[in-house]
């Protein structure tokens, strides 16, 4: 619903809806992840990064949560940084079906 709102150009409400997930669920990494997807989304790269750190903090395996740290990271400017979280994240999908766009978002540096 979240990236729906964000879609139909209501950003506030989408962020709103995302707070409320990860106020309701703190302890869930998927919530976290949503989260960040919804503030980079929204602009909010400042926020998205705390996220994705929550994130990778309550899943430090899921190559979904390192990618978008990634992509906090880049917007940052901290391409290193972000290289080394999209490389985890190749690591950590290596084998299975999301490890080509993983390897997709290292491509990109």
């Amino acid at each position: 619903a979240t990236k729906l709102w964000l879609r139909l150009g209501k950003p506030k409400t989408a962020l709103l809806i995302a707070r409320q997930l990860t106020d309701r669920l703190p302890n869930r990494a998927d919530a976290w992840l949503l989260r960040a997807q919804v503030e980079l989304g929204a602009n909010h790269a400042l926020e998205a990064r705390s996220s994705a750190e929550r994130a990778v903090e309550l899943a430090p395996e899921d190559p979904e949560a390192h990618a978008v740290l990634g992509h906090t990271l880049l917007r940052y400017g901290h391409r290193e940084r972000a290289r080394d979280a999209y490389e985890r994240a190749v690591e950590l999908a290596r084998g299975t079906p999301l490890e080509a766009r993983m390897r997709e978002h290292l491509s990109r540096l």
